[in-house]
C-alpha cells in the first residue's frame, strides 16, 4: 500500500516543538527564522488539524496542555531521530558550503573559486 503524507504539516510540528522547548512563540520564531505572527498561525493550524488545544496562554507566559506535553515529547524523539539519521548519511563532514545571494549583492562580492 502506498503511503500518503499530504496532510502532514511538518512546519506546524516544527514550530510547535520549538515553542514547547522555549515556552515562547517569539523565541521559537527567532530560532526558525520566521515572524512571531507566522509561528502563531502555524500553531493555530496545528491545533485545528489535531482537534486539540496544545498550548495555554496566560498573559505573556505559555504552558502546554496534557495533549501538548504528549505531542511535544513525541516530536522531540522524532526530531532527534531525524537529526541522527541525517547526520549518519552526511557523515558530519562537508567540504562545500552553498550560499544564496541576490544578484545585486553578489556582483560586489568576490570569493576564491576552486574546481
Amino acid at each position: 500500500m502506498k503511503k500518503r503524507r499530504t496532510q502532514l504539516n511538518l512546519r506546524g510540528y516544527q514550530v510547535f516543538e520549538a515553542v514547547a522547548r522555549h515556552k515562547s512563540v517569539t523565541a521559537a520564531a527567532d530560532e526558525l527564522g520566521v515572524t512571531q505572527s507566522a509561528a502563531s498561525h502555524q500553531l493555530r493550524k496545528l491545533s485545528q488539524a489535531t482537534g486539540e488545544k496544545l498550548i495555554e496562554r496566560r498573559g505573556r507566559s505559555i504552558s502546554l496542555t496534557d495533549a501538548g506535553r504528549k505531542l511535544a515529547s513525541s516530536l522531540e524523539s522524532a526530531f532527534d531521530l531525524i537529526e541522527q539519521s541525517a547526520a549518519s548519511v552526511v557523515g558530519g563532514s562537508r567540504s562545500m558550503v552553498r550560499l544564496g545571494l541576490y544578484s545585486s549583492f553578489a556582483a560586489g562580492v568576490k570569493a576564491p573559486f576552486k574546481k
